[in-house]
Parts: C-alpha cells; structure tokens; sequence
C-alpha cells in the first residue's frame, strides 16, 4: 500500500498593508476600482446622472412653485420635501417591484404604450406645441 506523505503546511506570513495617510490615503482607497470591470464603471456613472437629475429637478421644482404659482419659499420647500419626494421613493419603489413581478420587458412595452397613449395621440392643448406639431410630421397620422 502507498503512503500517505504528510508534508507540514506553512501559513504565509501575514502583512499588514502601507497606509498612507492624508490625502494620498484617501485616494490610495479609491485606486484600487481602477482594475474593476467595466459595467462597474457604468453602473456608477448612471448613479451619478440620476442622482444629479433628481436633485435638480428638487430644486427646480422649489424654484417652480415659489416663482411661478406664488407659494412662499417655506411653503414650496415643504411641498417638495414632504409631499413630492416621499412620492418619488414610493413610486420608485413599487414601480421596482412591478418590474421585478412582471419582467423588465413587459415593463418597457407598458411604458411605451403608456407614453404613446399621454404623449403621442395629438390631443395637446398648449398651442405652441400643437403648432409644431401640425407643422411636423410627428403630428400626422
């Protein structure tokens, strides 16, 4: 019969990384995503764009309100904050839900149709833009 060689294992010896303090330290954490995969990348610069896009769009709406419809700069600021984010996180979230139950095609199909049916039937009532579009050949059928 064979035998077993044992052969005695040695754990390598642990080193304790370089820290860097400062400034040079804080950047040294982030130089390590510099070997990420790409979709990485993407996926923090579309957290990027919608995070942006929601902010402003906060403000924009509390600019909106107090300028255009006369609220005050409390009241517009309140309205904002607790009606129309919490909204926008509700929504979000059910929406995300949806998409999880449903399938993300699906979902894509209902969101076009649903923007076909609001957006794209002609029946505006700005007169501007139904202008435009009677010039265009978007608005013919």
């Amino acid at each position: 019969m064979s035998e077993a060689v044992e052969e005695a294992i040695v754990p390598e010896q642990p080193v304790s990384p370089i820290v860097a303090g400062g400034l040079r330290g804080f950047i040294a954490k982030f130089t390590v995503l510099r070997g990420a995969q790409r979709e990485l990348w993407l996926t923090f610069l579309i957290k990027f764009f919608i995070y942006t896009a929601y902010s402003v769009t906060n403000k924009t709406m509390v600019l909106w309100l107090s300028h255009d419809l006369g609220f005050s700069d409390q009241a517009s600021g309140a309205l904002v904050g607790w009606v129309w984010a919490p909204a926008m996180t509700v929504f979000t979230l059910l929406s995300g839900s949806i998409t999880d139950a449903i399938g993300l095609r699906r979902t894509f199909f209902i969101g076009v149709h649903l923007h076909r049916r609001s957006q794209c039937d002609g029946r505006y009532h700005d007169p501007i833009i139904s202008a435009r579009l009677r010039s265009s050949s978007l608005g013919r059928r």
